[in-house]
This record gives C-alpha cells, sequence and structure tokens, in this order.
C-alpha cells in the first residue's frame, strides 16, 4: 500500500479549542498511513487555538495544511472552506476536539479500495469524558452501526458518527454541505454522498474495529443543539424528499421518527405539553415511526454511562 498510497485529506475544523487541539493534531499526524494532508481551518477562535495551528503547521508542513481562519463562518460554512481545500482521493473528518487511534487511515483506506462501488465507511467511536479520560460507552452501544444504501440508512440519524466517516472525494455533492443547515449538515451530505449512485445502491459499510475517540465536554456542540436539531433533522428530511423522490415513503416514516424521538426527549426534559404535541404529529404522519422511536429510546436509555474503563 505504501507504494502506491492514494492521497487522503482529513478535514479538521477547530474553535476555541487550544487545550485539546495538540493531542488532536498529533493523532492525526501520527497515523501510520503515509500520504495524508491534514487540512485545518479554525473559525476565529478567541483563545490560543490559531497560534498551536500556526506552530504545528511549521513543523508539518508536509503534514498539515491550516487555511486562513480570521472571519468566523460557522459551522457548516467553515466545514465547506476546508472542503474546498481538500485534494484527496479519500476524505476523512474529524474534529479539533477529537482523538484518531492507531491505524484508522489505513483500516479505512484499504475498505474503501477494494470496489468502486464504496464511496462512505465508518467504523466505532470509544466515547470518553475529558476530565479524566475514561471511556463512557462505544457508539455502537447506543447507536448500532448500519451499511446500506440511501434507502437502508435513511431512517437512521445515527447509523454513523461523523467523526468516524471517510467518503470517496469524487462521489461528494459539488455544493458541499447544504449551506441550509448551519449546524448539522453532516447527515444530509452523508446521503447525498451515497445517492450518487442510487437511492437503492449499497454504498456505505462498516469497518470493524474503534478508530477514534470522541471527547465529551462542556463545549460539545451536541450538548446544545435540542431545538435546533430537530428543526435541521427535518429540514434534512425535506431537503432529501426534494432530491430523492423515490424515498417519500421512507422519508414520512424517518419524519415521523424523528418527531417522535424529540417528543420523547421534551417529555423527559419536563416540557410534557410539546413532547405530548410532538407524539400526536408523529402517530398522524406514520405510527410505524413512533414504534420504532420508542425502541430506539429503549435501547439508548437502557445503555447507562457507568464508571466507564481507561483504553
Amino acid at each position: 500500500m505504501k507504494e502506491r498510497a492514494p492521497l487522503v485529506s482529513i478535514v479538521m475544523p477547530t474553535y476555541n479549542q487550544a487545550q485539546y487541539v495538540e493531542e488532536a493534531l498529533d493523532s492525526a499526524v501520527g497515523q501510520d498511513y503515509p500520504n495524508i494532508e491534514v487540512v485545518v481551518r479554525d473559525d476565529g477562535s478567541s483563545d490560543s487555538t490559531p497560534a498551536i495551528l500556526d506552530r504545528y503547521a511549521r513543523k508539518w508542513q508536509n503534514r498539515i495544511k491550516v487555511l486562513d481562519g480570521s472571519v468566523n463562518l460557522g459551522i457548516t460554512a467553515n466545514a465547506n472552506r476546508i472542503l474546498a481545500g481538500c485534494r484527496g482521493k479519500y476524505v476523512a473528518f474529524f474534529a479539533g476536539d477529537d482523538v484518531l487511534l492507531p491505524g484508522k487511515i489505513s483500516a479505512q483506506v484499504e475498505w474503501l479500495e477494494k470496489d468502486r462501488r464504496r464511496v462512505l465507511c465508518h467504523h466505532d467511536v470509544d466515547v470518553f469524558d475529558s476530565s479524566t479520560g475514561r471511556t463512557l460507552y462505544l457508539y455502537s452501544d447506543r447507536h448500532p452501526l448500519r451499511s446500506g444504501s440511501v434507502m437502508d440508512l435513511v431512517r437512521y440519524p445515527n447509523f454513523c458518527a461523523a467523526m468516524a466517516v471517510m467518503v470517496r472525494a469524487e462521489s461528494m455533492p459539488a455544493h458541499g454541505f447544504d449551506s441550509r443547515l448551519p449546524r448539522s449538515s453532516d447527515w444530509l451530505f452523508f446521503m447525498e454522498t451515497l445517492l450518487g449512485n442510487g437511492a437503492d445502491a449499497e454504498g456505505a459499510g462498516v469497518v470493524p474495529g474503534t478508530y477514534s475517540r470522541y471527547r465529551r465536554h462542556d463545549g460539545n456542540v451536541t450538548n446544545s443543539t435540542a431545538v435546533d436539531g430537530f428543526e435541521e433533522s427535518v429540514a434534512a428530511l425535506d431537503i432529501l424528499a426534494e432530491r430523492a423522490p423515490a424515498l417519500a415513503t421512507e422519508i414520512r416514516v424517518a419524519r415521523s421518527e424523528r418527531t417522535a424521538t424529540y417528543g420523547f426527549r421534551a417529555i423527559l426534559g419536563g416540557r410534557v405539553t410539546t413532547g405530548a404535541r410532538m407524539l400526536m404529529a408523529a402517530t398522524a404522519a406514520a405510527p410505524t415511526g413512533v414504534t420504532r422511536a420508542l425502541a430506539n429510546a429503549a435501547r439508548y436509555y437502557s445503555k447507562g454511562i457507568g464508571a466507564g474503563r481507561r483504553v
């Protein structure tokens, strides 16, 4: 593989992550794969993140490319700016507060290289507590990892962890991440990447193993997107419905499932009236979606965090 290793671009957005970004960069440049570029753009941080990036770029001129990040663009726009700077045959997604584990890039490239019809792959992720370093749970404990086509995956908003994904660059949508989804555009991006082969073409797969660590801390975007998350999740389904009319039935059930899921969350959070209304709307749209959401919630909340373990 080393003689003919295709270039892999690692997309790495950063924002006020000075206390984590060195570990993230070390884990990326330390990969055993011989042909990578880590493409980084800081989104206008107010801490020392930009200075750290500059220092690493000077040290690793052949592996790290830092784009100008003096202007804050927001999550989706920043990701698109980074994508525009990528040159790789494959693109892997990452973040400035997470950690890549040894062998990740090699394992994913090997999987994708076996068949041109393979356009997206992902793996399991170790979710850990930032303050202690202890594992909280594996991503697959709460969200089963799935493979297949858009038609297979459309009802699974969490079929993969975004920072575990590698895609074939030529299969990515030309517009990149959809700018109408300013915070949570990754799921739609993955669906559109797969859609290029057809709605029922199997292009996504799971690479066995755990190859990255997702850091849980107070600054995680997912800690503050309960309302935005629902709105953008439904908007993503609407956009996909426009681009893939053949998926109308699957999208209707998926929309019901998403509505019911957030309805359950609202009830658990004490917003009983709001949650009840959402569940009623979901049931009217597609009762199957409510049943699926209930099963997913039971699986998710049955997985306690526990004492954790070191890895």
